[in-house]
């Protein structure tokens, strides 16, 4: 495998192509773990377009983004927020919010089933990723990430590397009676990001701060896009990730081997997801727009590869195990089951996308694939869950705190 054929995995489009390839395996009954039921997915459209037109009926559907989750309980927290906090201009404001989102949405991998949040200043208490992101808007907020140069929040490097289990375990309020999944692993991966962000400043002579990942790859773009930006910050940030797969001195990340594919003409194998790093493409989205440094190219995106759009698609019966035993045993994330199982899922909500758009009367311009995972199907994957299983995904995955 070349330098250039490990380079074009960090992109979107690697994740779509060969997610398809695993797809049409499916289709043409050669994936030895799963069977895909295409007539399974007509009903399913039909409930997603409800669920949509239920809750957003001007189908003026959000955006899915860490953003909805500081939300959560009806509370306005963001812009409660920014109305007590006075930057000194717009650029610093968005860089604020761009910083939160990378170190919230890397925090925001499953948390396990019996933790929660508690919020004192609501007497709210909340799990999941809107426990997680509340939790880590408080740490945020009172500067446990880093404080700027006029003492307002934000995140810096330095403060990244010196954060330690004992310091993500008081701000999530983790305990024996409250066990959070993965800590440890996610106390090491904000450790792995300010080191990696040190690593890339100093050269540069930018500052160690997400956000500067950012505004760097606009400042050198005359028209950026969202599938750049990814590209950008998977080459910038796929050193932290602790999986280890590397390919000609590239980091490749959220990238695993599904040897089945040498059958289908990919010798190397590879199945990128990127999903945490497009994950935080999405939340990036917005505090661009609202700092005006809006780009455009979203649809070229992917849908999220994770255990709500995924354990939909197994609760609806459009993908089935081979195996009556494989929704009972346990699986780490390496394992071809999981692989191929998130690979189907990027390319079934591809197809799912239009059929939900044409029940709604609208077209995919009108209806991204971002708003049709907010308002549809990651919702109905949640809600089946908690009705099934109390909110166990049905493929089970050993989580490092990393993944998913």
């Amino acid at each position: 495998m070349a330098q250039a054929a490990a380079l074009a995995l960090l992109d979107a489009g690697a994740v779509r192509t060969r997610a398809h390839v695993v797809l049409q395996g499916a289709l043409a009954d050669a994936l030895p773990w799963w069977q895909v039921h295409a007539h399974a997915l007509e009903p399913l459209a039909e409930q997603v377009a409800q669920r949509i037109h239920q809750r957003h009926p001007d189908l003026q559907v959000p955006l899915h983004s860490r953003w909805r989750h500081l939300e959560a309980g009806g509370v306005p927290r963001l812009s409660q927020w920014l109305a007590q906090v006075h930057h000194p201009n717009q650029r610093a404001r968005t860089d604020a919010l761009l910083d939160f989102a990378f170190v919230s949405v890397l925090l925001d991998a499953g948390a396990g089933a019996t933790w929660r949040y508690h919020e004192q200043a609501t007497a709210q208490h909340h799990a999941r990723s809107e426990g997680l992101a509340l939790a880590s808007w408080q740490g945020f907020t009172h500067g446990a990430f880093g404080l700027d140069g006029q003492g307002l929040p934000c995140v810096d490097a330095q403060r990244l590397c010196h954060l330690s289990t004992a310091d993500l375990q008081a701000m999530f309020q983790a305990g024996p009676n409250n066990p959070l999944l993965g800590l440890d692993s996610r106390a090491a991966l904000m450790c792995a990001l300010g080191e990696r962000l040190m690593q890339w400043a100093k050269p540069l002579g930018l500052p160690a701060r997400p956000s500067a990942v950012v505004q760097a790859y606009l400042s050198d773009h005359h028209e950026p896009h969202a599938n750049g930006l990814l590209h950008a910050l998977l080459l910038a940030l796929n050193l932290i990730w602790p999986h280890g797969r590397h390919a000609h001195g590239i980091a490749l990340g959220d990238c695993w081997a599904l040897p089945w594919l040498q059958t289908q003409g990919m010798p190397e194998g590879w199945v990128p997801f990127h999903k945490l790093t497009q994950w935080l493409c999405y939340s990036l989205q917005e505090p661009l727009a609202w700092g005006q440094q809006a780009l455009g190219g979203w649809e070229g995106l992917t849908a999220l590869p994770e255990y709500r759009n995924g354990g939909l698609l197994i609760d609806a019966h459009v993908i089935a195990p081979r195996q009556p035993h494989t929704l009972q045993a346990a699986y780490t994330p390496d394992q071809p089951e999981v692989v191929s199982w998130r690979a189907l899922t990027v390319a079934l909500m591809d197809r799912l996308w239009p059929m939900v758009c044409e029940r709604l009367g609208c077209s995919p311009q009108a209806l991204s694939l971002s708003a049709m995972l907010e308002g549809g199907t990651w919702l109905m994957g949640r809600e089946l869950a908690y009705a099934r299983r109390g909110g166990e995904p049905p493929l089970r995955i050993v989580s490092d705190g990393t993944v998913f």
